[in-house]
């Protein structure tokens, strides 16, 4: 399996570039100082090394180096920026099957990754997202009993209590896939894959207050989408649609807080797992696993 990426100042276009770097499971992407990230777990590494790479507007992509010391990544890393600094977090799962949540934080001066823990963090099963807005962090997670769940920080020590999301009422939102959120228009936005596979969009405005769960779609895709904003539009883009599960196009909707557009689809990609999103100098990439 490779990493492949496609980039277009509209959109998603039909081609791609192999790097020399395998992964498994997603990557996760993110822009910081006018670079952008790429962070991904090397399948070929028996510690489950989480491996990162980077792209500037005019230059090549790095060569893959260490996010850090050797650890065991149970999932794929999530990368994500709070203020004017860059993060990756990563679950680390022990010999004896306990998992613990750590933090890396960018040096910008010297161009590496810094690591520390992120103490009573847990029932963390699947890959958290990561959105920022008014100066908190809220985290978004899904449990071992499917239900999602989000806690808010200001300073990465003190989390509030979890709290649920809910359908209506008591009746709590259970899903299959990992949440994925964003902030477009002051709102936090919440992608959530329900138990029939159906992708449900919550809007949050990061207090009490949100609003029901509508269908974003009609249309079922095995994997969870990536969200980004691209000239002012959310942009959503899901892959392996459920009719057809090898088939390895992704399909991009617009969204412009109201009206959903029908897909863009870019054919024969061989995309396969959760996409990683990201917007450079006003291109759109998109960074996924593939095969040649």
């Amino acid at each position: 399996m490779h990493i492949f990426y496609t980039s277009s100042a509209h959109g998603i276009l039909n081609h791609s570039l192999q790097t020399p770097a395998s992964t498994r499971g997603g990557c996760g992407v993110a822009v910081h100082g006018g670079t952008l990230f790429c962070v991904y777990i090397d399948e070929f590494d028996i510690w489950g090394q989480v491996k990162v790479i980077t792209k500037t507007e005019q230059g090549a992509w790095t060569a893959p180096v260490d996010l850090g010391p050797r650890i065991y990544a149970s999932q794929a890393p999530a990368i994500f920026t709070v203020g004017k600094n860059l993060y990756v977090f990563v679950v680390v799962k022990g010999a004896d099957g306990s998992s613990a949540c750590w933090r890396f934080t960018y040096d910008d001066a010297t161009g590496a990754f810094m690591m520390g823990p992120l103490p009573n963090l847990t029932n963390i099963t699947r890959p958290p997202s990561f959105v920022e807005m008014d100066g908190m962090l809220y985290m978004f997670y899904s449990r071992p009993n499917k239900i999602i769940a989000w806690r808010k920080t200001r300073d990465f020590t003190t989390w509030s209590d979890e709290q649920w999301i809910y359908e209506e009422g008591a009746n709590l939102l259970l899903c299959e896939n990992p949440p994925t959120v964003i902030w477009y228009q002051g709102l936090i936005h919440v992608f959530a894959t329900d138990t029939n596979g159906n992708h449900q969009l919550l809007k949050f405005d990061g207090g009490t207050n949100w609003t029901r769960p509508r269908l974003f779609i009609a249309e079922k895709y095995t994997h969870p989408p990536s969200a980004v904003v691209h000239n002012g539009l959310l942009k959503v883009v899901f892959n392996g649609p459920a009719s057809a599960p090898n088939r390895r196009d992704l399909f991009q909707y617009g969204y412009d807080g109201n009206a959903t557009s029908p897909p863009t689809v870019s054919s024969n990609l061989m995309a396969t797992e959760r996409v990683g999103l990201g917007v450079l100098a006003g291109r759109l990439y998109a960074l996924y696993r593939g095969a040649p």
